[in-house]
């Protein structure tokens, strides 16, 4: 009974203990058999898929993806916190025990579904090496049974399973190891992220066919959220958890938009923010480019994920725009926006004639109008004439020789924005002009 004693506390110990995050935790999980053979076996194969993958070992941060009706289990990395996260390798799970659905009581045979980390190493499990993860978390403790939501939740050896993740001896002896080295590398919480199916488009259409449980697709589309915002850009988004719904809260993990959009004056622009996260709250500022930071002001009204301006005649200062988005979980801003404000083009009262005809040796003025216009500039045959820009929008010619018979003439008209980013000029074309010279 003795020798029984003090191998139960020793077990004990060996899952409850590991909670630092140092070399000394790799010390302590080598003190048993079961890891010390697995990182023997494991050590090259393990260097070599990481290295393949252009991920250092250990990595800064690992992370592991599971997907029940797909039957597999993704481990991610990174070299870097500031990395993308890499695919490093899919193991298969090879015994799945209840449905599509989360785990809401002790019992159900369910595979949880939702947001976990890694909360238990065990060295000595019945099932070879075993990975626990926090279940329950906030989440299934608000929707779950209360007092009845069940426990011990692992990632493990072997091949068979009642709501757990069996991925084979061989299997864990991989993600053990990596798991182990990537904790005492400093990472004090291990992401687990548990779904029913991918999520993309074509899969959860199918997955929420027919499926009549207003509070399971409620679920199913709130976890849906944190499957997207990781695919966008392979990035973890931070998770919180509302304690009043149980419902997931995700950090706004990207705000895009376009940075500068050309419209007319007077022409309407839309703004749009996009952004990864959930209960957003959008807010728009404003200020001109020759202010300071301090400056940015609320657009009284403004607070969807649109914004709609009509562009001004900013001749002296550019004014600029921003969404500042919020949640329970973070703050983001958008990219500062700048509308370029295409001056309207002028419009021409007094045109060019089609066709002038003179004799050699003779000049001819040009005489056109604009509305509007800033300056002019005369062409050649397409080429502008030295001195071609005036602005009174008069040009007189050279004395015209029998080469120039033939010869085109068109004037622009320039409407000037003056030297601002934020404005473009405009130009309106005459109509083009033949002159024809004839023999003295």
């Amino acid at each position: 009974m003795r020798n029984i004693t003090v191998v139960l506390i020793t077990a004990v110990l060996a899952v409850f203990s590991l909670s630092s995050s140092t070399p000394d935790f790799l010390k302590d999980q080598l003190k048993y058999p079961r890891v010390r053979a697995a990182r023997t076996e494991k050590a090259e194969l393990i260097r070599d898929i990481f290295k393949k993958k252009g991920v250092e070992y250990p990595p800064a941060e690992i992370f592991v993806r599971v997907f029940k009706l797909d039957r597999t289990v993704e481990l991610w990395a990174r070299s870097t916190n500031k990395d993308a996260f890499r695919l490093i390798k899919t193991y298969e799970i090879c015994s799945l025990s209840g449905h599509a659905g989360p785990k809401r009581r002790i019992g159900d045979l369910q595979v949880p579904e939702g947001f976990y980390y890694i909360d238990t190493f065990n060295p000595v499990s019945s099932f070879h090496l075993s990975l626990g993860i926090n279940y329950p978390n906030q989440s299934d403790r608000i929707l779950g049974v209360a007092g009845h939501l069940g426990k011990d939740i692992f990632i493990h050896g072997s091949c068979v399973t009642i709501g757990c993740i069996p991925i084979t001896d061989d299997c864990i002896k991989e993600l053990y190891v990596i798991a182990v080295e990537a904790k005492a590398n400093g990472q004090s919480l291990i992401p687990v992220h548990i779904f029913p199916t991918r999520l993309d488009d074509k899969k959860y259409q199918s997955l929420t066919a027919g499926v009549k449980d207003s509070k399971l697709l409620a679920f199913w589309e709130n976890v849906r959220q944190g499957y997207v915002s990781f695919e966008k850009g392979n990035q973890l988004p931070r998770v919180s958890v509302d304690a009043k719904t149980g419902r997931y809260i995700f950090q706004i993990s990207s705000a895009i938009m376009p940075s500068r959009i050309q419209a007319v004056i007077g022409e309407r622009v839309t703004f749009s923010a996009q952004a990864l996260g959930s209960n957003l709250i959008y807010r728009w500022q404003t200020k001109y480019e020759n202010e300071s930071e301090n400056a940015w002001s609320e657009i009284p009204g403004a607070t969807g994920s649109q914004l709609h301006i009509v562009t001004g005649d900013f001749y002296q200062f550019c004014a600029q725009y921003r969404a500042v988005i919020t949640n329970s979980v973070g703050r983001t801003l958008s990219a500062t926006a700048v509308p370029i404000n295409q001056l309207p083009v002028p419009i021409f009262t007094q045109d060019l004639p089609a066709e002038i005809s003179v004799t050699e040796g003779s000049s001819v003025t040009l005489k056109a109008r604009a509305d509007a216009a800033s300056y002019y500039r005369w062409k050649r045959n397409s080429q502008e004439v030295q001195g071609g820009s005036f602005g009174n929008g008069s040009y007189t010619t050279p004395p015209l020789t029998l080469a120039d018979n033939n010869a085109k003439y068109q004037v622009e008209a320039v409407r000037f924005a003056g030297n601002h980013q934020c404005t473009k000029n405009s130009a309106g074309r005459s109509r083009t002009t033949t002159i024809r010279v004839a023999a003295r």
